[in-house]
């Protein structure tokens, strides 16, 4: 990268040493000479953009570095002074990162007059007096926030704009990541006699179109975006490439995110500089960082990083620069973001499924989820391509798993498989290395009610899917795939975690419950338990624990293959129960509660906090934190996911599936 030079020209403008390669015969190191490779010039000249040009101090103003007052060269007279305020912004520079102002002619060459500032708060903001208006240059250097991963940047970064300051009195430029990436480009066309108003406009305008990211009506020129300055469509162009720029570095899987970062965007500049054009390569990056990006992750991130620093900045809906289904229309506008023809209340996730349910056994986890039209999403865990891509080992947006339609039911199988049965009854399966989806014929003829199919894990008793098929059979597999004896009446499954040997209890259609084993013993009614007749009415959760809902409201538990069976006195008035690494219950008035099984009582019930108007729920393990997350599909569509530690809900937000 070309930010060779930083520190030794930090070092040199306090030590009054300079900085620049030999241009137009002029020695190296020698006045508008280039730089040494070691970022340094002969004495009393610095290091700018790679020239080295003569320092003094000025009155308030930083260092000016050479030049004559009051000379314009391009773009208008001579007015001035001019106070620039603006601010840097990746995410925002951190207070204290280097700003240089330099003076360029007409031809993009520094003339020798550099104003130095830094930027005074951890919003990025800078204010610096330019004496005398014309075509510049500016070049930021310091930490940032970075709104993909949340947290301050470990090394420095760069960026750089090139704008005219003209006529007097105050001036907003913001530097930013478009603002660099088209600054070679523009000093390229200015080198070609084009005025830096038209080279900036030209540059940027190449820059948009190449980078293949949904472009908003109205953006203007780079240095007047603003990650802060309101929600607005140009802010919001910003703010989305900003992010994708984030993502598609953290795609890498590089140890140093931000060295990453300064290479993507300066490959970016160095391509795009002699023909305004990308090559397919850093494009095809790009699409791969936008479809992985999760939004609202980057908002929430942004947002607590200015409620941190008490500001009161209103972030642009980054809805408004992403077009999902690629149909030309903002989600923000796009009722019909995935293009599937289902909109508001009628495009809702219909179902979820969980890997890792049993938090001791430290398994990986990843979730599925199918919505009304058929289409399946998945995040967590992807190392064996369990989310139907070959692609990083984990993702936190929920992904499109692709080559699926008219799925209704979904499983997750630890170590590394998923499942589905398709509206025709036809069971596939993807992942353990294979991101493509292949019919498994031995499961034809499955049944599309809730709770036909399942995963379940028993360490050295082997990995299992469950289906019971519209006969009323119940079968297990899928290597290989046998029929479960003695079932003939399955309406649902709920298989357990429990090892050595796979165990799963299975509702019948007469309304009672019995355990079943792969053919070794069993089966073993559930005495006294009846009124089991609705949908999401049977649940297994943690290692070893089920659960039933009769017809009345009430839960009733056990442990094992039939332990005894209680009622769980704090729950009532329940609607719908699904397991994992916790039970989850949903009550009439669309409340969600929780409810641990670890060892041999159940922990008492919790509610989800906030948490109303919920249709379906489930819970996950978070693979990342070991911690359970919880998620709820709403009356009106939308989904929500919240944090479970120790009993106690918190971080309730919304889930983007696109819908």
């Amino acid at each position: 990268m070309n930010g060779r030079w930083l520190w030794p020209l930090i070092a040199c403008l306090v030590s009054g040493l300079g900085c620049g390669d030999s241009k137009g015969g002029i020695a190296n190191g020698a006045e508008k000479g280039a730089c040494f490779a070691n970022g340094t010039c002969n004495a009393g000249l610095s290091c700018f953009s790679e020239l080295c040009v003569a320092t003094n101090r000025m009155d308030g103003g930083g260092i000016r570095s050479g030049g004559s007052g009051g000379e314009r060269l391009v773009d208008g007279s001579s007015d001035g002074p001019v106070e620039v305020a603006g601010a840097a912004q990746k995410g925002p520079f951190l207070a204290g990162s280097r700003v240089d102002v330099g003076m360029i002619d007409n031809a993009a060459n520094p003339t020798g007059t550099v104003y130095l500032t830094m930027t005074n708060n951890d919003r990025g903001e800078f204010n610096v007096t330019v004496a005398t208006p014309g075509p510049a240059e500016l070049i930021t250097t310091g930490f940032y926030f970075n709104e993909i991963s949340g947290v301050l940047s470990t090394s420095m970064i760069e960026m750089r704009a090139i704008v005219d300051i003209s006529g007097s009195g105050t001036q907003q430029i913001y530097v930013n990541s478009i603002t660099h990436m088209a600054e070679r480009r523009g000093k390229s066309l200015m080198a070609d006699g084009a005025t830096v108003t038209d080279a900036v406009t030209q540059a940027e305008s190449e820059l948009r179109a190449a980078l293949g990211l949904f472009v908003p009506a109205s953006v203007g020129a780079g240095t007047t975006l603003n990650l802060l300055g309101g929600d607005m469509d140009a802010n919001a162009y910003l703010f989305a490439v900003s992010c994708i720029l984030g993502q598609t570095a953290l795609n890498e899987g590089s140890p140093s995110l931000d060295a990453e970062l300064q290479e993507l965007i300066n490959s970016i500049a160095i391509d795009l500089e002699p023909d305004g054009l990308l090559d397919t390569a850093l494009v095809d990056r790009l699409a791969e960082g936008a479809r992985l990006l999760d939004p609202k992750l980057c908002s929430r991130n942004m947002q607590a990083r200015l409620d941190e620093l008490g500001s009161t900045a209103t972030l642009p809906d980054l809805d408004r620069a992403l077009d999902f289904d690629r149909d030309g229309t903002s989600d923000f506008l796009d009722d019909d973001d995935d293009g599937d023809g289902l909109v508001g209340a009628a495009d809702t996730i219909t179902g979820f499924a969980t890997a890792g349910a049993a938090a001791s056994v430290g398994r990986k986890s990843w979730t599925l989820a199918v919505d009304a039209s058929g289409t399946v999403w998945g995040w967590g865990t992807n190392d064996l391509a369990q989310l139907g891509a070959a692609g990083p080992a984990w993702w936190s947006p929920p992904l499109l798993v692709p080559l699926l339609a008219d799925v209704v039911q979904v499983a997750a199988l630890d170590p590394g498989s998923s499942f589905a049965i398709k509206s025709d009854g036809t069971v596939w399966g993807w992942g353990s290395g294979d991101a493509t989806p292949m019919e498994i014929t031995s499961f034809a003829g499955a049944s599309t009610g809730a709770g036909a199919l399942a995963g379940s894990s028993q360490g050295a008793g082997g990995d299992h899917v469950w289906v019971v098929k519209a006969n009323g059979t119940l079968w297990i597999g899928p290597a290989p795939t046998m029929q479960v004896a003695s079932i003939s009446s399955a309406v649902a499954v709920a298989p357990l975690y429990s090892a050595p040997s796979p165990l799963a209890g299975v509702q019948l259609s007469d309304g009672t419950v019995t355990m079943v084993s792969d053919n070794v013993g069993g089966p073993w009614p559930v005495l006294g338990l009846d009124s089991v007749t609705g949908e999401n009415a049977l649940a297994s959760f943690a290692s070893d624990w089920t659960c039933a809902l009769k017809s009345d409201g009430s839960v009733w538990g056990w442990r094992g293959t039939v332990g005894t069976v209680t009622q769980v006195s704090d729950l009532s008035d329940v609607a719908k129960i699904a397991g994992g690494p916790l039970l989850t219950v949903i009550k009439n008035d669309g409340t969600v509660w929780h409810k641990s099984g670890a060892g041999r009582v159940l922990g008492p019930a919790f509610q989800a906090a906030g948490v109303a108007g919920a249709v379906l729920a489930t819970t996950a393990l978070d693979a990342l934190t070991g911690q359970s997350t919880g998620f709820a599909v709403h009356s009106d569509g939308t989904v929500s996911t919240w944090t479970i530690i120790d009993a106690v809900t918190s971080d309730l937000r919304q889930l983007r599936i696109p819908r």
